[in-house]
């Protein structure tokens, strides 16, 4: 089993502490709100969690996460520490589907589409808020037109690349730049009999010829960060079939107007958005 070391830490600036940790090879991150209390509203602080297979520089890492605080690195238990995590987690009802565990396989409701994800050593379980919001926008993009060719970029466990595939019963393509997630995300198609229909790459973001084969897509979802979101626009916009849709999420709603300003600087149209907390869901159509 790969050791993994996590870091915890407090941060002002969330936008700047992604890029940092990204530049220093963080797997994989997670963001929560902290409540504000007496602090100031001006400058809101957030709890960071990154994931890193290698022992990280702590002292370089600190002097480069700006206003931060409540620094502190571990190494995880010698486990599978991301499917430990799942035990306990209450399923995701968000109809028609029902996201849930292995340990809740018999507890799927009539009438419900059984989703079930298991992250191995991948990251994403469907309950996250952002990836609540995708899977509510993209049924939401279905009631009008079923893609034909549909994409996930950053498909980490699968479950939007899945949920697709079950729902419209057509071809998806999956890519993400960890092949342990893209592993994860065959074994999770497989596990719920679409592993005919999801098509996996390892690629960060469009950087997979055999992936770019399958463009242009009329569907793409990618349920990322807001930096590689606002990188990603330019490619977004070429491998997007006109009038084809596009559903981001992975940002917080202070982050919301950065990353529709440069959809729109591509000539990407904000559609609709869906806000879930302190998150935000966006579609748009080229």
């Amino acid at each position: 089993m790969q050791s993994v070391w996590k870091l915890t830490v407090t941060v002002s600036d969330v936008e700047a502490a992604e890029e940092a940790l990204e530049r220093y090879g963080a797997l994989a991150q997670a963001v929560t709100p902290l409540s504000m209390g007496g602090r100031d509203p001006k400058q809101p602080r957030h709890v960071m969690e990154a994931y890193f297979t290698n022992q990280p520089d702590a002292r370089t890492l600190q002097q480069h996460l700006p206003n931060h605080m409540d620094f502190v690195v571990e190494i995880l238990p010698d486990l599978d520490w991301v499917s430990e995590s799942q035990r306990g987690l209450k399923p995701v009802d968000v109809p028609p589907f029902f996201v849930h565990g292995s340990h809740d396989r018999a507890n799927v409701p009539p009438g419900r589409m059984g989703l079930e994800i298991n992250a191995g050593e991948a990251f994403g379980t469907g309950h996250h808020e952002t990836t609540t919001g995708c899977l509510k926008m993209m049924l939401r993009q279905l009631k009008s037109a079923a893609p034909r060719r549909a994409a996930d970029i950053g498909c980490g466990t699968g479950v939007l690349a899945i949920a697709l595939a079950r729902l419209t019963r057509q071809r998806v393509v999956a890519g993400d730049i960890d092949p342990i997630a893209v592993r994860t995300t065959d074994y999770n198609a497989r596990l719920n009999h679409v592993g005919t229909l999801v098509e996996t790459f390892v690629a960060a973001g469009f950087n997979s010829a055999a992936l770019r084969r399958h463009a242009p897509f009329d569907l793409i979802v990618a349920n990322i960060l807001a930096d590689p979101l606002r990188r990603l626009a330019p490619d977004f916009r070429r491998y997007l079939m006109p009038g084809g849709h596009l559903i981001v999420s992975g940002l917080l709603v202070s982050q919301e107007s950065s990353v529709v300003a440069s959809m729109r600087f591509q000539g990407l149209t904000l559609m609709d958005r869906l806000r879930i907390g302190e998150w935000t869901t966006l579609r748009f159509q080229g």
